[in-house]
């Protein structure tokens, strides 16, 4: 038999903690509740989670680090669910690693919702091992290596082209049909 989903619900409000563990609880999650950045991660150096719902307004580390910082180090779906609604809170909660993006007040059937919703993605997606997460650091870097030659070997042939025609110039202070004039130090054309 397999084990429950672990759900860790971070929020400072006891009330909304208590909401989550029940609602959860009833759908055979195994939850875990925690008032702020430092609980979750005392459970998480022990307990792994499969799902974060996750307040953003929390005493110490707001919920912005913590995800940033799980996603770092876990596969584990992360929902952030807050009263902070605006598009801008949605956008940066996404882009530092959550999944999804629940605003207070929120129907309960949406939430467990959402939660399937990650879970299958997260079932779908293939966990990269930690040999398969350094070679694709190293690929980027490569590919950045890459580019640099790449500019490099264009800025070399550039400069080839200016020695080319500096030794057809018709003047020795000459180059690609303009004449450096120093008396009046500038350039004209031929």
């Amino acid at each position: 038999m397999t084990s429950p989903v672990h759900v860790i619900v971070v929020d400072d409000e006891a009330e909304i903690r208590a909401v989550l563990t029940a609602m959860l609880e009833r759908e055979g999650y195994r939850v875990t509740a925690c008032a702020d950045g430092e609980a979750f991660w005392r459970v998480v150096a022990t307990d792994q989670p499969d799902i974060v719902l996750l307040d953003l307004k929390l005493p110490g580390e707001n919920g912005f680090s913590i995800a940033r910082r799980l996603r770092g180090q876990s596969n584990a779906g992360i929902i952030i669910v807050s009263g902070m609604g605006d598009v801008v809170d949605k956008v940066v909660g996404l882009e530092v690693g959550a999944d999804d993006f629940v605003t207070k007040p929120f129907d309960g059937r949406e939430l467990v919702a959402r939660i399937h919703s990650v879970l299958r993605r997260k079932a779908l997606a293939p966990v990269a091992t930690p040999v398969e997460k350094r070679i694709a650091e190293l690929a980027e870097k490569l590919d950045a290596v890459s580019d640099q030659i790449a500019e490099v070997g264009a800025e070399a042939h550039h400069i080839e082209e200016i020695v080319e025609k500096s030794a057809t110039a018709k003047h020795p202070k000459s180059v690609g049909g303009v004449t450096w004039q120093p008396s009046g130090e500038d350039w004209r054309k031929d």
